[in-house]
């Protein structure tokens, strides 16, 4: 429920916001929020580290040794969280140097300041909110986060509506995601009093070598995190202008609203994989990394499917044909969304078996070929070749390593069964998306109820598909089974 009115409110006040304050504020927080992703790259990956050597010690309740990473990853993020902070108001005289057409619009510069504080002042809270995570209590987060979330919204809206100041609504944010952050941390010291414990004894040698190791690896992680995900904007910004940023970040709202829905799914599961990982034998994390793999391809089918039946009638019917773009530019926005969304499964389990250190210079590469590619590509096509630049670059690193790390050190398997199981799913993904755009293409009504037929559509037949091609399936019956004892268990 809070999801749903999550969702619905994040909406409206996108709307509210295009109607008060326009394209180019749309635009500039576009911009922002990459700049702010870039500065990120201080984090280098110790959450992750750390929380990965959290997994043993919370199965065996050894809350000292928990205790003591807890410690390790409060310093750290003091010093990340000052690192970002600082280096975020150093970049404020640069910032035209971010946009080619740079608006007429004042305070620019204070508007950041604040778009920093907002983002720095996180890492200071962070840390406690590992120990629920370990504890494979996700979901207690997702829904303090969602709850503040609604607030803020409604908080956003309302000063849009009554003040139209965009320094406001920044502030608004701000005081949302502290007060968030402050209210996990108490959640987290009432379920787990041992966290507030005075902190005795040190890591042995050989555990801090094993973290630095990894932290060293999961830097050049977040490098090419960074470079694929923070820069579209600044390229766009640069090369094409604000207006089409802000053209761009509406229909990344509509994606990343679908990736949050899975990403809580996959939040979920992560603690439990990690807990597989330290319990259980090579075949069976093998067998239940196919299963969620099954599931990952199926979401990633749905989803693609439905973005590009959907996407540009739903931008139309929201704000407008002034704010489409080509439906070839919305191929490739899909493409990149389906190869992000097929990489999860690979990725948690990968994290789970802390394989960070294998592929860690992947990233580079990653980096090195998206944004050279995606540069050359967009003063040569527009903005379509930005996003092109960010397929290329997955498909010559991520597509391929990462499953080949993953079959080769964690499950001692040839990567050529990931490889027959990725062609088997795509071209039943691709058939699915080419029938249903057809199909959905039929009706000649109104616009409206064309979209809803639409909708039905695409909600109907590549479940269907799927469904019926794979409903004997060892995966499929495991899913099954799951969700009867899910029913089982909340019908009671």
């Amino acid at each position: 429920m809070l999801q749903t009115l999550t969702i619905l409110l994040s909406f409206v006040v996108r709307t509210v916001f295009i109607r008060t304050l326009g394209k180019v504020f749309l635009g500039i927080n576009g911009l922002f929020d990459n700049i702010l992703q870039m500065l990120s790259l201080a984090e280098l990956g110790v959450g992750t580290a750390i929380t990965y050597s959290m997994y043993r010690p919370m199965a065996e309740n050894d809350t000292a040794k928990v205790n003591i990473l807890l410690k390790l990853y409060k310093k750290v993020y003091i010093v990340v969280g000052s690192v970002v902070l600082i280096a975020g108001l150093c970049l404020s005289p640069f910032l035209d140097y971010f946009i080619s057409d740079k608006p007429n619009i004042p305070n620019l510069v204070l508007y950041y300041v604040i778009y920093v504080v907002n983002s720095a002042s996180t890492y200071f809270f962070i840390y406690k909110t590992s120990v629920i995570i370990v504890a494979q209590n996700e979901y207690i987060i997702t829904i303090r986060k969602m709850a503040f979330v609604v607030l803020k919204y409604v908080a956003e809206i309302i000063v849009l509506l009554f003040l139209k100041s965009y320094t406001i609504y920044l502030v608004a944010s701000v005081f949302s995601n502290i007060s968030c952050n402050i209210s996990i941390s108490k959640k987290a010291e009432k379920l787990y009093p041992f966290i507030k414990e005075k902190v005795t004894g040190n890591l042995p040698k050989e555990e801090k070598v094993s973290i630095v190791k990894n932290i060293g690896a999961l830097f050049f992680h977040r490098i090419g995190n960074v470079a694929v995900n923070a820069t579209d904007n600044l390229i766009i910004s640069k090369i094409l202008g604000l207006t089409l940023v802000g053209l761009y970040s509406n229909y990344l709202l509509i994606i990343n609203t679908i990736n949050t829905f899975i990403n809580i799914l996959y939040n979920n599961i992560t603690a439990s994989v990690g807990n597989v990982n330290v319990t259980e034998t090579l075949e069976r994390k093998y067998q239940v990394y196919k299963n969620i793999a099954f599931t990952n391809f199926w979401i990633a089918c749905f989803c693609s499917t439905s973005l590009i039946v959907l996407l540009n009638p739903f931008i139309s019917l929201w704000i407008g044909d002034e704010y489409l773009l080509d439906i070839n530019i919305v191929i490739i926005l899909v493409a990149n969304c389906y190869f992000k969304i097929i990489r999860k499964s690979t990725l948690i389990f990968r994290n789970a078996m802390g394989l960070f250190w294998n592929d860690r210079y992947k990233p580079l590469f990653e980096a090195a070929v998206n944004l050279v590619a995606s540069v050359i590509l967009a003063v040569k096509y527009g903005i379509i070749g930005v996003f092109i630049g960010t397929l290329i670059s997955t498909l010559t690193t991520c597509f391929w390593i990462e499953p080949w790390i993953l079959y080769k050190y964690g499950f001692n398997k040839k990567v050529i069964e990931y490889f027959k199981m990725f062609f088997g799913y795509f071209i039943v993904t691709f058939f699915i998306i080419v029938l249903t755009y057809a199909l959905s293409n039929l009706p000649t009504v109104d616009s409206l109820l064309k979209f809803i037929i639409k909708a039905l559509i695409s909600l109907s037949v590549p479940n269907m598909i799927f469904i019926l091609l794979y409903h004997r399936s060892e995966e499929f019956l495991y899913i099954k089974g799951l969700v009867k004892n899910y029913a089982k268990k909340n019908s009671r």
